[in-house]
């Protein structure tokens, strides 16, 4: 928005950043809200509100249950003006290791157009139809079947627990290890549906590492896997 203002006679355009608010809820109560990585408040009975600049953001509510497991459920949000949205979290349960970072040199290694990992024993697809092959759900469990990479067939699409295997959280963008050549600030397929809508199924967004759920009529990227 602008504000115009007048110095000395002479007329001033300032231009300010759209801010928006993010009203949230939460079914878990005394929750940390984090907004892109920091700390911005607790949930409450009542919606907690907070200002951002506009843009795209993570919004994620963690619970810390013991130092194996937390609840925790993170959305990504754009702000595209001075508007107000309502975002309402009920938290999953998730085993901390599963965000940690394991990625050792060793771990994943590139080897032509796969990148195979060496303690989980399985291969990822690698080549360029990494960054340019796009379907619905349906579509791309079908690709992976039919897939054949390096003189292998056996491709499927990965599950939720495995992607998230390869997804660098040190990283502010293009969050995936750095054996993995080819990647886009998109969504990616996992074969897991959402168990509290039928008609989406669970992805990963791999500009920051964030899950979220997608419509499996909608067209995504695919990074295919199969045992090594």
């Amino acid at each position: 928005m602008h504000k115009i203002i007048v110095i000395l006679g002479v007329m001033v355009s300032v231009l300010y950043a759209a801010i928006g608010t993010i009203s949230i809820t939460s079914d878990t109560l005394d929750a940390d809200i984090y907004a892109d990585g920091i700390k911005r408040a607790v949930t409450k009975e009542v919606p907690v509100t907070l200002s951002l600049e506009k843009g795209k953001h993570e919004i994620m509510v963690i619970k810390a249950l013991d130092e194996d497991w937390h609840q925790v459920k993170r959305i990504n949000v754009e702000i595209k003006n001075a508007e107000t949205i309502a975002l309402s979290f009920s938290l999953d349960l998730e085993k901390v290791s599963k965000r940690e970072n394991r990625g050792s040199a060793k771990q994943f290694v590139k080897n032509g157009d796969v990148v195979v990992d060496n303690a989980l024993d399985l291969v990822w697809q690698d080549d360029e139809s990494v960054i340019r092959v796009q379907k619905n759900w349906k579509e791309a469990k079908e690709y992976c079947r039919s897939l054949s990479l390096s003189g292998t067939k056996r491709w499927r699409v990965p599950t939720y627990d495995e992607l998230i295997t390869i997804v660098d959280f040190n990283k502010n963008t293009l969050a995936v290890m750095s054996a993995f050549e080819h990647v886009l600030s998109e969504y990616y397929w996992t074969s897991d549906a959402d168990h509290e809508n039928p008609n989406n199924a669970k992805g990963i967004y791999f500009g920051n590492g964030c899950p979220d759920t997608i419509s499996k009529f909608d067209i995504s990227f695919i990074r295919c896997v199969k045992p090594k």
